[in-house]
């Protein structure tokens, strides 16, 4: 058999060589296979069997990365005129102020909000209703209703005993205990008209009846009350604040003093507390014991009395020491002061430390806000530098790892050996033998 014809034999899908040739073949990639098998079932660390890296999750937050904060000194920004424009311009400076980089508002709304707006006086509404009653009592006086009249002008006197002792204060209470006395004495209760007019004489002792105004029985009982209560008796006052009788302060509480008998006002007040009183009898015959309950005043009517007490200081000293006490309440050391001067509205710079109060400036302008603004700090805007946020590598393909390599090389390797295996095999009517020269 010729060359030729053997080799259009083994070219036959038939020939028993051909057959050999498939198997060893699929021998060869079997092998390939077996090579790189481990390294396709290992299990990339943290992942599943066969699966990718996992990748970093979007929202970590790089190392190294820190958020970068400025500390902005608040600054109180006081109204001390009360009107609509000096509050609108106090709101004006407080924008510019959340825009400020380096100065901020009061972060509490509500102690800002206590220092703008209306200068109320914090009894004007019990004042108001004691007056009402005292107008009330002498009507109904006029017409000879007379429990009307002493009830209206009892009335009027429990309404003052919530109310700081001022002289306003003490000459309506006066008053009030004056129509009182009137309406008892013509009622024919003589000691309860003694008692109140004795209280007038000594709420008001330069008061004068007028011959012309009142019958002379009115002005000789109203002599006669002053003779009465001669004795003396101490009374203890027991509570917390600052305690006066009858419109003077005797001392802090608890206290005992020594007064005359009969009728007085006793009342408690303070700075961080609200006025309470009550009227008392001191009798010649036991010592009196009087309790006056705590009333804590709300943080808003603390800055209140405060802020009034910069703005009607009788002088630079008193309203220096009213600023130092305000600021040491919402715990600052930067205000402005607006208020109205005889030109128009004003406003001054006010600090806690050298150089202390700053020259008072005209507002005429928007651009004062930012003068009077840089006298505390200057706007700069801050840029913090952030440090460079590392990039992550990207993951390498498949066919770039370099297992997925080796098995590549592996399975080429013994592709190869297949091939030089096969053509070193003598096929001779499906007999295998191996020639050891591989040359035909």
């Amino acid at each position: 058999m010729g060359l030729g014809d053997y080799t259009m034999r083994m070219r036959s899908p038939t020939h028993p060589s051909w057959q050999m040739r498939s198997q060893i073949a699929a021998l060869a990639v079997a092998i390939a296979a077996l090579a790189t098998a481990p390294r396709a079932l290992a299990a990339p660390a943290g992942g599943a069997p066969g699966s990718a890296a996992p990748k970093a999750a979007a929202t970590a937050v790089p190392p190294g990365l820190a958020v970068v904060t400025v500390d902005r000194r608040q600054v109180a920004i006081v109204d001390l005129t009360g009107d609509e424009d000096a509050t609108a311009a106090a709101r004006g400076l407080a924008e510019r102020l959340v825009r400020h980089s380096s100065l901020a508002p009061l972060s509490d709304p509500a102690a800002a909000a206590a220092l703008l707006g209306p200068l109320r006086e914090e009894d004007q509404l019990a004042l108001e209703g004691a007056k009402r009653a005292l107008a009330e009592a002498n009507d109904a006086l006029a017409r000879f209703e007379l429990a009307v009249a002493a009830a209206r002008a009892a009335a009027g006197q429990i309404e003052l005993h919530d109310v700081d002792p001022t002289p306003t204060s003490i000459a309506l209470y006066a008053d009030l205990a004056f129509v009182h006395g009137l309406a008892k004495l013509a009622d024919s209760d003589g000691p309860a008209a003694r008692s109140s007019f004795l209280l007038t004489q000594r709420l008001d002792p330069d008061r004068v009846l007028d011959p012309a105004r009142y019958l002379p029985d009115v002005i000789a009982a109203y002599r006669q009350a002053r003779r009465g209560g001669g004795g003396r008796m101490q009374i203890q006052v027991r509570g917390q604040g600052t305690v006066s009788i009858d419109g003077t302060e005797v001392g802090a509480a608890p206290v005992t003093v020594e007064v005359a008998t009969g009728p007085h006002v006793v009342q408690l007040t303070g700075p961080s507390r609200l006025a309470r009183g009550a009227r008392i009898e001191v009798t010649p015959t036991s010592s009196t014991v009087v309790t006056v309950p705590e009333a804590r005043a709300a943080a808003a009517v603390v800055l209140g009395r405060a802020r009034r007490a910069v703005a009607t200081g009788r002088d630079d000293a008193a309203r220096a020491t009213a600023m130092a006490e305000l600021a040491r309440l919402i715990n600052v050391g930067d205000a402005i002061l607006v208020r109205r001067g005889p030109a128009g509205l004003t406003a001054q710079v006010w600090r806690d430390r050298a150089p202390g109060a700053g020259p008072i400036h005209a507002m005429q302008s928007a651009l004062l806000a930012g003068d009077l603004l840089a006298e505390l700090a200057p706007d700069t805007i801050v840029s913090p530098s952030l440090p460079t946020v590392p990039r992550t590598a990207e993951p390498k393909r498949w066919y770039q790892k370099r297992w997925v390599q080796a098995s590549m090389v592996t399975g080429a390797v013994a592709m190869l050996t297949a091939a030089v295996v096969l053509g070193t095999v003598d096929f001779d009517e499906g007999t295998v033998s191996i020639n050891p020269d591989p040359s035909f």
